[in-house]
């Protein structure tokens, strides 16, 4: 159990590590625009319960053909009386950019994809084999998942569970499950992943991570027989034995003859005093003891280019010597300083450098900062010799040869070439949209497919669930189809069709005087109406949401925030939750008049309102006031908008509800929890017909498609699932 001063001190020991991360120049990530997260140590306790494995050549977590989507056939309606036979038919998960780690010797890459490590050959460019693993999701730690040995032959990977080792031609040879779960709190989730290191022979794993006890938090560093699953190492907490991270530098970690390891020491790297090339420490592997950087040992067993690092300085990079401290060379780099470090590495023999570049304008994925360009520098003459566009989540995946050509570059930019990107959060998303062609829509945070837009929240994503492709386009899509955007024109905000360019007319709201940190967030635009609904977000939080009516009568409702915007079949009635208030509003587009519901003694949920197929009735959430947890399904009639009856639900143990769908038939509902829960009620005195867990995540968006036999479930990732009952 992590008490509360457990707490205090793992996020002390984080914004340490946060501040190491600035000097080391070699952190390219980002949480909230610093760039810091590759330093970060550790782990949680290692249960080390797996026993001695032999090589299995079989293994269920191992797939040479990994099929992303495909759906069975036979597929029967889903159905009150066999709803609890459902179960998971395929899953999709959004063309995210892979973190990719190359092996030393460059012949092996590994992409981490969500759900899954592709192994591929880097000259033939083939995917040799995948693993199925669950990465961590976190906003520290991104990119450090896993590690390959010398050749490629192994690799040590970090998932949700446990530190696995695999044989990449072959299978799972050690597992070590975690005592407790990662941290999942925003501000230190990620924080306290283990660092790992496996030597060339792939027999020695070398963990260094964070052990937690009632009144401490504290660094350990161990090195494991993964064969054996023995412990031959344990760091005793002394100063003067192997200790130190593995990450955060290149060359860290086992020498490519398996005699030494090398770690870095946080608390040696102090520049005011100097010689902060003490912070590298070089250990035997033959008695774990301190082997002195000048030793021949060490340049006997390292490659040069291990023994050099880079130093971020004002726009510039300093190449020093690890051993000896001493300045080899120095490169120019804008935008690089000591607390805003520049990541490079380098080729084997220390003459050639790769930098991530910030001349150009940088990607935001998620939490992560992609970079659009790798410089290559000849540092003997300190020129730069070539520059190779993609979207480099970091340098782990490129090793610079000793001719100048990258390593691995081809793999990442022509994957690049190949797929677009989306990605999600669960703030102001709204959820998923079943359209009258069968696909599912919905508008991610953010989309580069083709759209030449880069605003978040501009383009409208669809998933076929007959086929599973992706496709997204710029702009929201409206009631007839077309997709409408907001463009500043002529000071003002102006409306756009999307299809043809045009401008369809001017937003009836002013600019904000901070216009660089504004942006309209169009939800929906009638073209029969004439009716635009949108939200003026300033530093990405809504300042205001408006209902406008851009012809003639202006704005004809304003508020703090609303959410979950949904318009019936006919086009003529809009409900939408206010947040603020939790309360359901409905708008008639044809009169212009807005109502306030007011369910008896509850209040609604912040989940997304239900209009049948027919248009008579709306269905949302609702919570009794006294009664925390306590749900209801609200049915309205939607002509009149009166409420015809109120059907409580059986269970009040239902995590908070984000997301809601109801079947053509009106037999049943679905429910999403925040803790990844799926519920199906039916509406016959509410009584819960099966109960499952979705998804690890936050679940974000539900829906219920191909009459009633696909139930379709999206997690705060990007990741969709599809669930069914096969005939």
């Amino acid at each position: 159990m992590i008490t509360a001063h457990n707490n205090r001190v793992l996020k002390k020991l984080i914004r340490l590590i946060i501040l190491f991360g600035f000097l080391l120049g070699s952190c390219s990530q980002a949480i909230s625009n610093s760039e810091s997260e590759q330093l970060t140590p550790i782990t949680s306790d290692l249960t080390q319960n797996s026993g001695e494995k032999e090589e299995e050549v079989s293994n269920p977590g191992f797939l040479e053909n990994y099929s992303i989507f495909q759906l069975p056939d036979d597929l029967s309606p889903i159905m009150p009386e066999n709803a609890g036979e459902m179960g998971l038919l395929a899953e999709l998960t959004p063309s995210i950019p892979p973190y990719y780690v190359i092996s030393p010797d460059g012949s092996r890459a590994a992409a981490g994809r969500l759900g899954r490590i592709d192994i591929l050959d880097v000259d033939t460019q083939d995917v040799l084999s995948t693993i199925v693993a669950e990465l961590p999701d976190c906003g520290y730690g991104i990119g450090k998942y896993f590690s390959l040995n010398e050749d490629g032959s192994f690799i040590a990977i970090v998932t949700e569970d446990a530190i696995q080792v695999w044989q990449t031609g072959g299978g799972l040879i050690f597992e070590s499950p975690y005592s407790r779960r990662f941290s999942m709190d925003g501000n230190s989730c990620g924080a306290d992943l283990p660092q790992l290191a496996i030597s060339p022979d792939g027999k020695k794993l070398a963990i260094s991570g964070i052990e937690y006890s009632r009144a401490s938090v504290n660094q350990f560093f161990r090195v494991i027989n993964v064969i054996k699953n023995e412990t031959l190492y344990k760091w005793d907490g002394r100063q003067d034995t192997l200790h130190g991270f593995l990450l955060g530098f290149p060359g860290l970690g086992f020498s490519p003859d398996g005699r030494l390891i090398q770690t870095f020491d946080p608390l040696r790297y102090i520049i005011s005093e100097g010689n902060i090339s003490d912070s590298f420490r070089f250990w035997s592997t033959d008695g774990w003891l301190e082997v002195e950087p000048t030793s021949a040992r060490v340049t006997a067993s390292f490659d040069p280019g291990s023994l050099l690092f880079g130093q971020s300085r004002e726009n510039e990079i300093q190449i020093i010597e690890k051993t000896k401290g001493r300045r080899k060379s120095g490169i120019p780099a804008p935008g690089c300083r000591w607390d805003i470090p520049c990541e490079i590495r380098f080729s084997r023999d220390g003459s050639i450098a790769a930098v991530l570049a910030r001349a150009e304008e940088l990607v935001q994925y998620r939490q992560a900062l992609l970079y659009p360009s790798v410089e290559v520098w000849d540092l003997d003459a300190e020129k730069l010799i070539a520059e190779v566009s993609g979207l480099f989540r970091g340098l782990d995946g490129i090793l610079p040869g000793d001719d100048g050509v990258l390593k691995s570059q081809e793999i990442i930019t022509g994957a690049e070439k190949k797929s677009f990107h989306w990605w999600t959060f669960s703030d102001l998303f709204e959820g998923l949209l079943l359209s009258d062609d069968g696909r599912i829509f919905f508008v991610p945070t953010q989309s580069d497919s083709n759209t030449g837009t880069d605003c978040r929240y501009c383009d409208t994503c669809a998933i076929d669930p007959d086929n599973g492709e992706q496709e997204c386009f710029a702009g929201i899509k409206g009631g007839d189809g077309d997709l409408f955007s907001v463009q500043i024109s002529d000071g003002r905000y102006t409306l756009l069709g999307s299809s043809e360019g045009k401008a369809i007319g001017q937003l009836n709201i002013e600019i904000p005087e901070n216009a660089e940190d504004a942006r309209i967030r169009l939800l929906y635009f009638s073209v029969d109406y004439q009716t635009a609904f949108y939200c003026l977000d300033v530093n990405s939080r809504p300042e205001n949401c408006v209902i406008d009516h851009i012809s003639n009568h202006g704005v004809i409702a304003e508020f703090a925030e609303f959410s979950y915007l949904r318009i019936s079949p006919d086009g003529q009635t809009a409900a939408f939750i206010n947040t603020g208030e939790t309360a359901l509003y409905l708008y008639d587009l044809n009169s212009r008049k807005i109502t306030r519901k007011n369910p008896y003694q509850a209040r609604a949920v912040r989940a997304n309102p239900v209009f049948s197929s027919d248009n008579k009735t709306l269905e949302y959430l609702v919570e009794n006031l006294k009664n925390d947890g306590d749900y209801s399904v609200e049915i309205l009639d939607v002509a009149s908008q009166k409420t015809l009856r109120r059907v409580p639900l059986s269970t009040s143990n239902i995590g908070i509800p984000i997301g809601f769908a109801g079947s053509s038939k009106g037999d049943f509902w679905v429910i999403a929890g925040r803790d990844g829960l799926g519920y199906i009620f039916s509406p016959d005195r509410g009584r819960l017909l099966h109960q499952w867990q979705a998804h690890t995540g936050e679940i974000i968006g539900i829906a219920i498609a191909q009459d009633n036999r696909l139930i379709i479930t999206m997690e705060e990732s990007g990741r969709v699932k599809f669930w069914g009952i096969r005939e």
